[in-house]
C-alpha cells in the first residue's frame, strides 16, 4: 500500500540519518605508530586508503627492525613526551616535503615542532621538555636522538647493522620498499 502524503508535505519514510565518521587518533603500538596519529594531524582529512597506510607504515618499521636487529622507534607513551615519537621519525625514518604539513593536516603546534627539528633548533625542544619528568636513561635517550643527524630509514638500518657487526644490507629493493612504506606523508605510502 503506497504511503499518502499529508497536506503538510509529510509522509513516506523519513530520510536516512546523516552518518558521521568517528575516528580515534590514539591507535597503534607506539614503536610502530605513524606520524599522523596521536593527535598530531587532523585525521578527519584521511580517506579510507589513507587509513590503510597506517598499517603500511607499521609494517615498514617491522621490516626495518628485522633487518637492523632493533626497533627504530624507542618512544614510550608512559615515559616520553608525545613529540618524542615525531622526533625519532624525523631523525631516523623520513621527513616531510615542503607543503606536506599543511596538506596532511598537521596541527600548528606540531608543524612548529617539526620545523624546529628540521632546522636543527634542538634548544627550543630541550626547553619545551625541561619539565618532563623521567628517569636518567630516558633523558639520555632523548638527548641522543636530539643530537643525532637527520637520516633516512635505509641509512639507519645499515648504521645499526654495523653496530652489531653485520654487513650492510645490499638488497636495494628491500631498502627501497621499506623507505616507501615508511614515508612521512601517508599519501605517498603504497
Amino acid at each position: 500500500i503506497p504511503l499518502k502524503r499529508h497536506r503538510s508535505g509529510c509522509g513516506g519514510a523519513p530520510p536516512p540519518p546523516t552518518l558521521a565518521r568517528h575516528i580515534t587518533d590514539k591507535v597503534g603500538t607506539c614503536c610502530w605508530r605513524a606520524p599522523e596519529t596521536w593527535g598530531f594531524a587532523d585525521m578527519s582529512r584521511m580517506s579510507k586508503q589513507d587509513f590503510k597506510s597506517l598499517d603500511v607504515f607499521a609494517l615498514g618499521l617491522i621490516w626495518a627492525q628485522l633487518l637492523a636487529g632493533e626497533r627504530a622507534i624507542k618512544h614510550s607513551d608512559k615515559c616520553d613526551p608525545p613529540e618524542f615519537l615525531l622526533l625519532e621519525i624525523l631523525k631516523k625514518v623520513d621527513q616531510p616535503e615542503d607543503g606536506d604539513l599543511e596538506h596532511l593536516g598537521f596541527t600548528e603546534e606540531m608543524s612548529v615542532f617539526i620545523r624546529c627539528v628540521l632546522s636543527g633548533d634542538m634548544d627550543a625542544i630541550r626547553k619545551k621538555w625541561e619539565s618532563w619528568v623521567s628517569d636518567n636513561e630516558r633523558k639520555a635517550l632523548r638527548e641522543e636522538i636530539l643530537e643525532a643527524e637527520i637520516s633516512n630509514i635505509g641509512e639507519w638500518i645499515n648504521e645499526r647493522r654495523a653496530c652489531f657487526g653485520n654487513e650492510p644490507c645490499r638488497d636495494l629493493d628491500a631498502l627501497k620498499l621499506i623507505a616507501q612504506a615508511t614515508r612521512f606523508s601517508y599519501r605517498q605510502r603504497p
